[in-house]
């Protein structure tokens, strides 16, 4: 749910003295995010929505591996505080980001959400393994 909410809010701000309205939607990031994924820097953390998807679809039956999926993605979610700049069109322009928003920050949760999920996940498996015995 965190993540669907994300996609719906801004997810930083650019310096942009030639855009009115210089952010996009996450889902828009989501779309065009591959670009700026190639062009590195910044755009690495894109990388990360290619895992949050097993993540969600290995939770209970694959609970580990669902784990090493959300924590390497939410690592990599994390890396986009540490730039300043990333790659915001066609022609390979860099802009500066200002500002981290609400979106960006409701999609790093949503990792944090599936970890916890996760280790619930394998506390319960754990629990009923040792009942069993």
């Amino acid at each position: 749910m965190l993540f669907t909410v994300s996609l719906f809010l801004p997810s930083f701000y650019i310096e942009s003295s030639d855009n009115v309205n210089p952010w996009s939607p996450s889902f828009i990031v989501l779309i065009l995010g591959w670009f700026s994924a190639i062009g590195g820097y910044a755009g690495t953390a894109w990388y990360a929505n290619l895992l949050i998807v097993p993540s969600w679809l290995f939770i209970t039956k694959k609970s580990v591996l669902s784990l090493v999926f959300s924590i390497t993605g939410f690592c990599l979610s994390l890396t986009f505080v540490f730039y300043d700049k990333l790659i915001t069109n066609e022609a390979g322009t860099y802009s500066i980001i200002a500002e981290r928003k609400l979106g960006y920050y409701l999609w790093v949760s949503s990792f944090v959400v599936v970890i916890i999920t996760n280790l619930v996940e394998l506390k319960k498996k754990k629990n009923v393994a040792q009942h069993r015995v």
